[in-house]
């Protein structure tokens, strides 16, 4: 059984964010795991500025880490498939949301105060979600011609 070559000008974005995705998503799962298994440590030597136990921090991490895996994943999975684009897109700007979000807690429960370097981890850490949105996009544009 043939099909014809699909034209999906957004997979290589897809491909390549969702690769960088699974690979530090991966990473940040392990540093998290580790980080639990301390935090009770980490709590007693160096608490939080906040108060707050690292416990919290480290679910956090674990949570966007599993995001990140997930979302790297499908992207790596659907970058050919046109009509998954609109869920990839959704599921970026929501992973971008998580990380608004997380960036603004971490801070707040580490430093207890908003870092004075938040806006340059704000735009560092969205440059790759965002191209991942592109990419995505692409493809729903490409699909949205398709059907028309």
């Amino acid at each position: 059984m043939t099909s014809e070559p699909v034209s999906a000008p957004g997979k290589t974005y897809l491909q390549v964010v969702g690769i960088f995705f699974i690979a530090f998503g991966s990473v940040s799962i392990v540093l998290s795991i580790h980080g639990l298994f301390n935090a009770g440590y980490l709590d007693a030597t160096l608490p939080t500025a906040s108060g707050m136990s690292w416990g919290i921090y480290y679910i956090m991490l674990l949570l966007g880490a599993l995001f990140r895996v997930t979302l790297g994943v499908m992207g790596v999975a659907y970058r050919t498939r046109l009509e998954k684009a609109a869920l990839l897109k959704i599921l970026g700007i929501l992973f971008i949301g998580y990380s608004i979000l997380y960036m603004f807690l971490s801070s707040m429960i580490v430093y207890g105060y908003l870092a004075d370097r938040l806006g340059l981890a704000l735009a560092i850490g969205l440059i790759i979600p965002a191209l991942f949105i592109i990419g995505a996009h692409k493809n729903h544009v490409a699909y949205k011609e398709k059907q028309t």
